[in-house]
């Protein structure tokens, strides 16, 4: 039925061949795609007057994911500085406190603190140069994966700005209102902080302890700063990363390390190794307890040094570098014995998690139809010398491989270059999406018999003979590698943090276990060929076999589809994906029937792929008011689920009731199994009537920096994940996977 083909010969086999490559390397087309225009950060100006003053407002608005920095940039970048003039002569207006930071930790554990989202600086414009038309020139840096240098100049005249009402009045007096204020002598004596300065054990390393009232949960803290430092005028200090403690059990206390920069200044001044300070140092601090009505600006003048107190040893077992906080990073507190010993059986269990959690993967649904590709090509080897088995099963492994290891070379220089990823990251970039489906359209015409080239099982069925073919070996592995990443297998998620979180050569050897488990049933095969013996034996049952193989890949090109419409704004995205599909299918069809339109839809096919690649990609967040199409979705059913925001799940704990969240992706298998098996139950749906049971849903099928920054910060990489907040707001993590009993015992604690 199917006959022997050398496509190597034929013109088109070369271009097969750069789709097969091209699907090998697309994840490099996740890095992001930076674009240098204004969509960045946009910078109007507006006018109020309060209190008799008049202010000049300067409206920023960052682009989601990008930030500015602060008065203080903190281990790296660059304040935003604006300046004004009439007439190209410098004229000098009053700043005000700028807005409360936010702390960004940036690559190599750089804390950065600057400005998201939209914010306002205020100046206070005075009674001179009203009628005149000035000139504001604002520079800034902004960031997200790269950092970009901007500038903008607008002429403006006060009175004019003044007339206009955008923003509305009550956005720039709420802003206005949440300026930080330096702190009086009665917020002093109602707050009682006490700041002081001791020595420690590090060489000219300092420690700035502030203590204030518990107000806020420690907790909170996790993510921001409770003081953000201001930079000192005289330079004789630098602050490093703040360290949180509740000392006392109504008192909360920052610790800063300070380097002595004294040597550098002009005249220079030694480190004070007794104590006193010959000018004393001015420590100006902003206390930025959210549960304040306004963060407080604390100034005071520090004389003396006092002695190192034994009783808080914060910064002497650990080096503020050891972050991110996760379950294997905790061990820095223990001495080097028991901490090198718990950290080697820490990664032997690991490891062992990475090749238990690869094998499972082998009978996840996402990752069946090349496993069953795969399996069907071992059919012909089952007379075979154990020598070609061995030959056989060697190229899968190194296709699982390989591709395992380009992910982790991925990873590791996204990494490097400030990017957080998790697992199954490419699934993310509607290019490698647009790729994939292009790829398995053309696989599943193949095992459909539209055209015929290489695969295992491809071109043999039943007694006809075929030459031996290590290349689709190789290739069966690659797309084994691919479709296995939608998947969070059982024991994978432990590997996948461990990996995610540790260093470049501790990231390889974890990929190369679970690449090692993934293909663990065929290396198998090849030391024990025997084994091949239990498969049935060839026949005519094989074609049918083949047609239900090929509409298991079809169907996973629909999944595909409907994945790549999740992740691209606009209807043009799609068109021509749609119409490259249909290129490809004319291209593959002409084959055995006329050269000429073969060649013609080659080049349609090469054409509309380009344009597919290059097509710029506009990049929306989901929120309350753009929900996701996952959302919208759920919403259908007779469930109802909010947007997930950290703020979101703040809000519905004031409720005192429970809440459940779903972390999860159009693209997740295992997500949509446990929708199925549980959360599209009818056993659910009593659940959540009788605990009144708020439903959360995050949707990471996009990128989304707040969702990878939460799962980051409870040791996890990847979606499925599962929350319930009970009506206390105590969190109860359900891990990856879910049941009604779980959910149930969590809900009926008393």
């Amino acid at each position: 039925m199917f006959k022997s083909i050398n496509l190597k010969s034929a013109p088109y086999f070369n271009f097969v061949l750069s789709l097969i490559a091209i699907v090998v390397l697309l994840t490099s087309f996740y890095v992001p795609h930076l674009r240098a225009n204004d969509q960045q950060l946009t910078l109007n100006l507006a006018a109020i007057k309060i209190n008799q003053k008049n202010l000049l407002v300067l409206d920023f608005k960052n682009e989601d994911g990008w930030h500015t920095y602060w008065e203080f940039a903190g281990d790296a970048g660059l304040p935003i500085e604006n300046s004004f003039s009439i007439n190209g002569k410098s004229v000098k207006l009053q700043a005000l406190p700028w807005p409360v930071p936010y702390r960004f930790i940036e690559n190599g554990n750089q804390w950065a603190y600057g400005q998201k989202n939209r914010y306002f600086f205020f100046y206070d414009f005075g009674q001179q140069a009203l009628d005149k038309n000035i000139e504001l020139e604002s520079k800034w840096l902004i960031c997200k994966n790269i950092c970009i240098p901007g500038q903008k100049k607008i002429s403006f005249n006060y009175k004019s700005l003044l007339e206009k009402s955008n923003p509305p009045l009550d956005i720039l007096q709420q802003a206005f209102s949440k300026l930080p204020i330096t702190i009086t002598s009665d917020l002093i004596k109602k707050y009682q902080p006490k700041i002081e300065i001791y020595y420690t054990k590090k060489d000219k390393i300092l420690l700035l302890k502030s203590s204030f009232p518990l107000i806020s949960k420690q907790e909170i803290f996790n993510q921001q700063n409770l003081i953000y430092p201001y930079k000192a005028k005289d330079s004789l200090i630098h602050f490093l990363h703040e360290k949180i403690e509740v000392s006392q059990p109504n008192f909360i206390t920052s610790y800063i390390e300070l380097e002595w920069d004294g040597e550098y200044s002009n005249p220079p001044m030694e480190f004070p190794l007794n104590g006193n300070l010959k000018n004393p140092i001015k420590i100006k601090l902003l206390w930025a307890d959210p549960a304040l009505d306004r963060a407080l600006i604390i100034e005071k003048s520090i004389t003396k040094i006092l002695p190192y107190e034994p009783k808080h040893p914060v910064f002497e077992q650990a080096s503020t570098d050891e972050i991110p906080k996760n379950e294997y990073n905790q061990l820095a507190s223990l001495n080097p014995e028991k901490k090198n010993a718990l950290t080697q059986q820490s990664f032997l269990m690991t490891l062992f998690f990475a090749f238990l959690g690869g094998l499972i993967l082998n009978i996840m649904p996402c990752v069946l139809p090349v496993i069953s590709i795969k399996l069907f090509g071992l059919l012909k080897y089952q007379n075979a010398s154990r020598i070609k088995i061995l030959r056989h099963n060697f190229f899968y492994t190194l296709g699982i491989s390989s591709t395992f290891m380009l992910l982790a070379v991925v990873i590791v220089v996204l990494k490097q270059i400030g990017t957080q990823v998790g697992w199954g990251f490419q699934l993310q970039s509607p290019h490698f999406v647009g790729l994939m489906i292009v790829a398995l359209f053309i696989f599943s015409l193949n095992m459909f018999g539209l055209f015929e080239f290489s695969t295992p099982g491809g071109r043999q069925l039943g007694q006809v003979q075929t030459k031996d073919d290590y290349w689709g070996d190789f290739l069966s592995g690659v797309l084994a590698t691919v479709l296995s990443t939608p998947c969070s297998a059982p024991f994978l998620g432990t590997a996948l943090t461990y990996a995610f979180t540790s260093d470049t050569l501790t990231t390889f050897i974890l990929f190369l276990a679970i690449s090692l488990g993934l293909a663990f049933p065929f290396i198998l095969t090849a030391i024990f060929p025997n084994l091949v013996l239990f498969l049935p034996k060839p026949g005519h049952w094989m074609n049918h076999f083949k047609k239900f193989l090929a509409l298991s890949l079809f169907l996973t090109v629909i999944w595909l589809i409907d994945v790549y419409i999740s992740l691209t704004v606009g209807g043009i995205h799609l068109k021509v994906l749609l119409t490259s599909l249909l290129f490809i299918f004319s291209m593959l069809y002409f084959i055995k029937k006329n050269r000429k339109w073969t060649y013609f839809f080659l080049i349609l096919s090469i054409t509309s792929i380009t344009s597919l690649i290059f097509i710029p990609m506009q990049n929306e967040s989901y929120s309350d008011q753009r929900p996701s199409a996952l959302l919208k979705e759920k919403n259908n059913g007779e469930l109802k689920w909010a947007a997930w925001s950290e703020n979101k799940i703040e809000q519905l704990k004031s409720n005192q009731k429970p809440i459940f969240v779903d972390f999860t992706a159009k693209w997740c298998f295992t997500c949509k199994v446990n929708e199925k098996l549980v959360l599209e139950t009818k056993g659910f749906k009593e659940i959540v009537d009788k605990h009144q049971l708020q439903l959360v849903l995050a949707d990471w099928t996009k990128r989304d920096a707040p969702i990878e920054n939460f799962l980051r910060s409870k040791g996890l990489v990847g979606v499925p994940a599962y929350f319930i907040y009970d009506k206390n707001g105590k969190e109860h993590s359900l891990g990856e996977t879910i049941s009604l009993t779980k959910i149930r015992e969590i809900l009926e604690q008393p």
